[in-house]
């Protein structure tokens, strides 16, 4: 606490921070200080998640929304090891409230760690309220969530329970139950959490590639990344990164790639000929050239 109290602008990370390795990266990035931290601005942030009922599912973009579980089954995958828990959850309070039809849905999860999964189903036990947030897709005509992000809602107290008198002896208080731990206290903070705008650092990525060249054990031979200015920059100050790039072929305005590896950092974005070669609206594609500009 005192530690905290003292804190200004010009502390040093180092001693605010126990993990000397992220201490060193962000050294790397030129955040040394407090003020640092403070400065280091985001790349980008994130569009808002909206907050959807179930029957209101778009696929392919995110969104938020606060459902009630009905059941959890855990079924282990014969393909390879691990389990599948899938929790079954229904929307009727927010579907009642956006004037629509209630629905239901499953949020699926894959893990190989039995702990894992034990620590779900602790957890997500039927009448459980959770804001979830993510991308639906279909599988067996049901909506599906793979792996969303969940908020646990703290259910509202039950009232206290009368002390059972018997004769001739004193009342005999129940036994409070096992308190479990909750990430939100109400379904409107869960939905804040879950919707707001988050912001998007190249640190993540550079500390991440820095924790691979730094970390012999992870044995990393091969990563693929589209930040190249990123990693055309930190070939030059770590000698285990070798970068290499699929040759392309300017004819007249149009991007031609060689399907060949070449030794060296990429040049340039070819993010729009992509688009162009995937069949992207033309409209797009154009508006896209005209911000680039």
């Amino acid at each position: 606490m005192d530690r905290m109290t003292d804190t200004t602008v010009d502390t040093p990370l180092a001693a605010l921070l126990t993990n000397k390795r992220r201490v060193s990266a962000l050294k790397a990035l030129g955040v040394v200080t407090v003020a640092d931290a403070l400065t280091y601005y985001p790349f980008r942030v994130t569009d808002p998640v909206p907050v959807r009922a179930l029957a209101e599912a778009r696929f392919g973009e995110k969104m938020a929304c606060a459902v009630d579980v009905r059941a959890l089954h855990v079924t282990p995958m014969n393909a390879r090891r691990g389990y599948r828990p899938e929790v079954l959850v229904d929307d009727a309070p927010t579907a009642s409230a956006r004037a629509v039809a209630p629905r239901t849905a499953s949020l699926v999860f894959f893990s190989h760690r039995k702990s894992y999964v034990d620590w779900m189903a602790s957890r997500l036990r039927a009448g459980l309220q959770l804001v979830i947030s993510g991308e639906p897709s279909t599988f067996n005509d049901r909506l599906q969530f793979t792996h969303p992000d969940i908020l646990t809602v703290a259910p509202a107290e039950p009232p206290a329970a009368e002390p059972q008198l018997a004769f001739g002896e004193p009342a005999v208080q129940p036994q409070p139950a096992p308190r479990l731990r909750y990430d939100v206290d109400s379904v409107a903070q869960g939905l804040a959490r879950a919707t707001r705008p988050r912001p998007v650092y190249h640190a993540n990525a550079r500390i991440s590639s820095e924790h691979i060249h730094e970390t012999p054990s992870s044995r990393a031979r091969t990563l693929f990344a589209t930040h190249y200015h990123e990693l055309n920059e930190m070939e030059k100050t770590m000698q285990r990164i070798k970068n290499y790039n699929v040759s392309v072929k300017e004819i007249n305005g149009r991007i031609i790639f060689m399907r060949k590896l070449v030794r060296g950092g990429s040049e340039h974005s070819f993010g729009i000929h992509v688009a162009k070669i995937a069949g992207m609206s033309p409209t797009i594609v154009s508006r896209a050239e005209q911000v680039l500009r």
